[in-house]
């Protein structure tokens, strides 16, 4: 028995010194803290070379650990078993690995991918959703409907809605995919061309929604039962127009920007029959506050 512990014991000090022959081991009497957590050493917070540097530091897994040892390191597929284990440092193992980490960096699908697939998801929608919004248009005018009450209009009124949220989606990621940091001037270049192609989408599309309050709007006024509730439904309606005359004037601005000169008057066109419909409704309003 005493023969076998002598013999394990014998084994570790033979490790212990094939360890030291890689990188001196630092004194560890001289050292009180951890030099990369700056925690003291203690009897539960123990001391650890780093069998690579030779540094002492805890053994808190932040600091160090055991890294599994391969027959070829610097292979970016290691063997499926490791052929032994040793202490790392945080800084060695970072050294040790960082042509694997930087591999498996770049095998990693960049972020471009996952926004363009929710642009291309959200274009779905919009896609599902216009030739039902574009038909309810046309059964709005063949049918005279201008009751807001009426349930088809408020089905159209709920499709418009969803519109203009997906729209705003769909603006909100072909920004986020321009703003992305790129690698290259290609992928600059791409980003470009995705944010330039979805605004042009966003200004052949997002036209037709304003069709629905001039449709829907009566020849001659419709007094309401109540004041307070047509002056309460003439704010929602300026507060629609007011945030419609903002995108227009976005993609007028970018429009301008890649001298897509035919788009900007066309666009101009619709801001100015925003801007009319603007003052129409504040006159309206300005008048009701008076009395």
């Amino acid at each position: 028995m005493v023969s076998n512990s002598n013999s394990i014991l014998s084994m570790k000090l033979k490790y212990r010194d094939g360890e030291q022959t890689v990188a001196k081991w630092e004194d560890d009497r001289a050292v009180n803290k951890c030099p990369i957590c700056l925690n003291s050493f203690t009897l539960t917070n123990r001391k650890h070379h780093c069998r690579l540097c030779g540094r002492v530091v805890c053994g808190n897994t932040r600091c160090s650990k055991m890294i599994p040892l391969f027959l070829d390191m610097s292979s970016d597929t290691f063997d499926e078993e490791p052929v032994g284990d040793t202490r790392a440092c945080r800084d060695c193992q970072q050294a040790v690995f960082r042509r694997k980490l930087r591999n498996e960096e770049a095998s990693k699908p960049l972020p471009i991918f996952h926004l363009y697939h929710q642009l291309f998801l959200t274009r779905q929608t919009i896609e599902k959703l216009l030739p039902a919004f574009h038909d309810m248009i046309l059964m709005l005018e063949q049918e005279k409907l201008v009751h807001h009450t009426h349930e088809k209009y408020k089905m159209a009124a709920q499709v418009r809605k969803s519109l203009l949220d997906n729209f705003a989606l769909y603006d909100t990621l072909s920004k986020s995919i321009r703003s992305l940091p790129a690698r290259t001037p290609g992928m600059k270049r791409l980003q470009n061309n995705i944010c330039t192609a979805a605004n042009l989408y966003l200004q052949r599309n997002m036209l037709p929604l304003q069709m629905l309050p001039r449709i829907l709007k009566p020849e001659k006024p419709q007094p309401s039962e109540k004041a307070k509730d047509h002056t309460q439904e003439l704010y929602a309606k300026l507060q629609t127009y007011k945030e419609q005359q903002a995108l227009v004037e976005g993609y007028i601005y970018e429009a301008k920007r890649n001298r897509k000169y035919d788009d900007v008057k066309t666009l101009e066109l619709s801001l100015m029959e925003l801007q009319k419909e603007i003052e129409s409704l504040q006159s309206q309003l300005t008048t009701k506050t008076k009395y």
